[in-house]
């Protein structure tokens, strides 16, 4: 009997430790998105303010479009894992 209560304790300490691999990833990367929403938002406001260099408004837009993918598609990853 006290086997089998080591051998639980050692599965959930396995299931516990993956799962805490995980949340460490999610917090890297929700501070990764932050950091790029936070720089994108300036960028574009800046670009509101500044339309007149047209040049730099197309390549923030083209910017935005692509890390957007990358980070819907992220968001979508974790929707379907939990």
């Amino acid at each position: 009997m006290l086997f089998s209560i080591f051998q639980k304790l050692g599965e959930n300490r396995s299931k516990l430790e993956e799962q805490l691999v995980c949340w460490e990833q999610i917090e890297n990367n929700r501070d990764e998105l932050d950091i790029w929403l936070t720089g994108t938002v300036e960028g574009m406001e800046d670009s509101i303010n500044n339309f007149a260099d047209a040049v730099t408004v197309q390549v923030r837009l083209y910017s935005l479009s692509k890390r957007m993918d990358f980070f819907v598609a992220w968001v979508f990853e974790i929707d379907l894992d939990s």
